[in-house]
């Protein structure tokens, strides 16, 4: 053979070599998976309160997040869980609570409002059902945490918010609930609100921002009535939905009609308050 053909020769075998390794493609670069840091699920006690806790379900679209996404975010199977009902009018809930804490007898308790219809009794869900499954698909609409320790009170409910604005930061627009019956009487030609008792002195008050979808509940303590105040005020509960959704779908779920606003909490240091100070229609103004 010829210089000329094993030179020929040796280059064709090198062809057939590249043709039977092909070059590996360049992977393409990893992207890093999202990093969702894991918070809690209760607030066990007052000093806990962070109005931020379910900020993903606050700025989530109007009808919610899922159980699911909102599980992956949080604590979730660290506590009891069972689907309740709620109400009236009746709600279907995920309850999750602590019943292992070694102080407390009743332990703090979230209730994620899910989609879907209440169940007739309260249903044991296993921890994996929170993350994998049917209920995991269902819409969160709201969270209303409860139960923690520690409850601040006043005898106002605007000097309790001012007195808490560290923890619950304004601005606040507080209002009273009442049902559709309940206005029709209020607005009636031949009523004088200011003579009925569950105007001038309610046992529960809403203090609402629908910028960051936060609602708090703001109830008289003890065993209370209507007209049989002054009271003394503590934040019963707290509960976030998304800022996205419209506030009066709330006072439906809640079964009233609206909830008129009495005052405002402007910031840290100022209130709009009533004109006539909360209390009994007979009392001096």
């Amino acid at each position: 053979m010829s210089p000329r053909s094993t030179r020929a020769f040796a280059l064709g075998l090198a062809a057939v070599g590249l043709a039977a390794c092909p070059r590996k493609p360049v992977p393409p670069p990893t992207e890093p998976s999202e990093q969702i840091a894991e918070r809690p699920t209760l607030v066990s006690s007052w000093a806990d309160v962070d109005l931020s806790l379910y900020a993903a379900l606050a700025a989530a679209p109007p009808d919610g997040l899922t159980v699911g996404d909102l599980a992956r975010r949080h604590d979730a199977d660290r506590y009891t869980a069972s689907l309740e009902s709620w109400g009236p009018p009746d709600i279907g809930v995920l309850q999750l609570e602590d019943t292992d804490s070694p102080t407390r007898e009743v332990g703090a308790v979230a209730g994620w409002k899910v989609s879907g219809d209440p169940p007739s009794g309260s249903m044991p869900v296993e921890p994996d059902a929170l993350k994998h499954g049917d209920l995991a698909q269902r819409l969160v609409t709201g969270v209303l945490l409860r139960g923690w320790e520690g409850t601040p009170s006043a005898s106002d409910p605007f000097d309790l918010l001012l007195a808490e604005a560290a923890t619950l930061p304004g601005p606040w627009s507080v209002c009273r609930p009442r049902t559709a019956d309940q206005a029709a009487l209020e607005e009636a030609e031949d009523v004088d609100p200011k003579t009925m008792p569950a105007v001038v002195d309610p046992t529960v008050l809403f203090a609402i921002d629908g910028a960051r979808g936060i609602r708090l509940g703001l109830h008289a303590s003890g065993d209370v009535a209507p007209g049989a105040g002054p009271f003394t005020w503590e934040v019963d509960h707290v509960e976030q939905a998304p800022a996205a959704r419209p506030t009066d779908r709330l006072w439906a779920e809640l079964g009233y009609g609206d909830c008129p606003e009495i005052g405002k909490v402007i910031d840290a240091e100022r209130a709009r308050r009533p004109k006539r100070p909360l209390g009994p229609p007979d009392a001096p103004e």
